[in-house]
């Protein structure tokens, strides 16, 4: 059963790394929909550029991401 924030015994802090690759993601899947006639690995490439090797490293492996991106609606 859940519990709620204030019942949790969770308490290891975020992972920011973590959240901001599944961000990252997120961000990939809806260019790739409004972009649907941009090639995914375009899209990943420019989006990736800025990212760190932190965030780089809790991302999908580069072939499974282009999967990802290749499987969203209108693509």
């Amino acid at each position: 059963m859940y519990k709620g924030p204030e019942e949790s015994k969770h308490s290891h802090p975020q992972n920011r790394e973590e959240v901001a690759a599944e961000v990252l993601t997120a961000t990939l899947k809806r260019k790739a929909v409004e972009n649907p006639a941009e090639p995914p690995a375009r899209l990943s490439r420019t989006e990736l550029q800025g990212a760190t090797s932190d965030v780089l490293s809790h991302l999908q492996a580069q072939l499974a991401l282009l999967r990802t991106i290749r499987r969203t609606p209108e693509n």
